[in-house]
């Protein structure tokens, strides 16, 4: 153990491939903040912001709080297919930037 000297986002998403057939379809990215040592900051009550780029769009606020140093947001296609990403902000932290695929069939790009 040893005092916190450094914090860092971290999020894991559910996938990363999101296919759009019938209906959109979506991924759960779970967000953390974490110290030098990997621990969760369980004090931490920041905000984080979270802004797309691509085929996707956030499902939810774009602005959301950590509590326990936990959160999570939903992202979900748009129709579109290519590539898309997901940017992460939080004061005190580098933003973190994730990446996806869409893929998107009955919308004049393919078929299943």
């Amino acid at each position: 153990k040893e005092p916190v000297r450094s914090i860092h986002l971290e999020a894991l998403p559910s996938r990363t491939r999101l296919v759009e057939a019938e209906t959109y379809d979506a991924a759960l990215i779970r967000l953390s903040m974490r110290d030098q040592n990997g621990n969760v900051l369980p004090f931490f009550q920041g905000s984080v912001r979270l802004q797309t780029d691509g085929p996707i769009r956030i499902i939810g606020p774009e602005l959301t709080a950590l509590r326990g140093g936990l959160g999570g947001t939903i992202i979900r296609t748009l129709g579109m297919e290519g590539r898309a990403r997901l940017t992460i902000t939080a004061e005190g932290a580098e933003p973190l930037c994730m990446d996806f695929m869409v893929e998107a069939f009955n919308h004049g790009k393919g078929a299943m």
